[in-house]
């Protein structure tokens, strides 16, 4: 599946859980233990998101504190491909390195006040189109209408080296 692909819904599931809430419960805090007892009942949901939901119900800590207070700036240390449409961002402090904290079960990243407009998701509209500072990214496909020379379309580029947007 991959932007532009219909979704057409079939059946609930036997949580009747949404989504959004199966992925809140991953990515926001304030998490529901009730919710994510039902969501290790949703028989389609991956290893990986369960054992996730697992160690979650383990903590006794609520969720515990954030890592640091505010906001702080980050560098891109290491760009992973998943899939042939999906790339993960390891993300490391740029102010002080030794101190990192470690990766969490339903751990999340606040980017600060940050807008990028998006309509088609496919490369037409160009509402997502962004500066690019630095780095190169590639399409696939091309984009109907590729951006000008310095500019990238946020929605559809993948990155092929470090990057830095102008956002």
């Amino acid at each position: 599946m991959q932007a532009g692909d219909a979704i057409v819904k079939v059946a609930d599931g036997p949580e009747r859980l949404t989504i959004a809430q199966v992925d809140a419960l991953l990515y926001l805090p304030n998490k529901s233990r009730v919710l994510l007892e039902r969501a290790l009942r949703v028989p389609a949901l991956s290893e990986g998101w369960q054992e996730s939901f697992r160690s979650l119900l383990a903590r006794t800590d609520g969720g515990g504190a954030p890592a640091w207070a505010g906001f702080r700036p980050l560098r891109v240390a290491e760009v992973r491909p998943e899939s042939a449409t999906i790339t993960s961002f390891r993300l490391i402090p740029t102010d002080d390195l030794a101190q990192s904290p470690r990766a969490a079960a339903g751990q999340y990243l606040t980017v600060r006040d940050v807008s990028v407009g998006f309509g088609c998701r496919n490369g037409v509209c160009h509402n997502c189109e962004s500066g690019l500072l630095a780095g190169e990214v590639s399409y696939g496909p091309e984009p109907l209408e590729p951006p000008p020379d310095g500019r990238i379309l946020v929605c559809c580029s993948r990155p092929t080296t470090a990057l830095t947007l102008d956002l």
